[in-house]
């Protein structure tokens, strides 16, 4: 799917990927949301967790800028090559949090996002350095990478790590 260029298609990929995701979460059982898989450490519910994480995040940046303050970015005490390291410290801080704490603040970050999208002009959204935070990238650059894109990455991982052949149980 293209890079969004128009805040139309951006909200409709926000939309769409999230959509998406969500249906492959509706068909999991409990234990293929929160228990080991076959590829990787982090469970589904992990994915969510993480993808919360880069959500608002993002939104503090923009939170920040409006403020006119220069946000640390990605995190404080990390740069952008760190980024492992980061997702890892992430990992730890909510390996053990309750699924359905992490599924409300997944959807709230979901819709958080989504009507920043939605209350951005496309000035605003496109336009390089339109934002003092955004640097010489445009804040679409940020908001793509911690929704839409984000949001397809979590559906291919998630797809990547059920067992081939599985019998879909629908999660309670």
């Amino acid at each position: 799917m293209p890079r969004p260029t128009a805040k139309t298609d951006l909200v409709q990929q926000i939309e769409g990927n999230y959509s998406k995701l969500q249906n492959l979460i509706q068909e999991l059982s409990i234990h293929e949301i929160t228990g080991p898989n076959v590829t990787t450490k982090w469970t589904t519910k992990d994915v969510l967790a993480h993808l919360t994480e880069w959500t608002h995040m993002m939104l503090s940046w923009h939170g920040a800028g409006l403020r006119g303050n220069m946000p640390t970015m990605p995190a404080e005490g990390f740069n952008w090559r760190q980024i492992p390291a980061l997702n890892q410290q992430i990992f730890e801080a909510h390996k053990d949090d309750d699924l359905e704490e992490v599924r409300a603040a997944f959807a709230m970050s979901y819709e958080e996002i989504l009507e920043l999208a939605k209350t951005l002009s496309e000035d605003e959204l496109f336009e390089r350095s339109h934002f003092d935070w955004t640097g010489n990238n445009n804040v679409a650059t940020y908001l793509i990478s911690a929704s839409c894109s984000h949001y397809d990455w979590a559906y291919k991982r998630i797809k990547r790590t059920l067992r081939p052949g599985r019998r879909k149980k629908k999660a309670a």
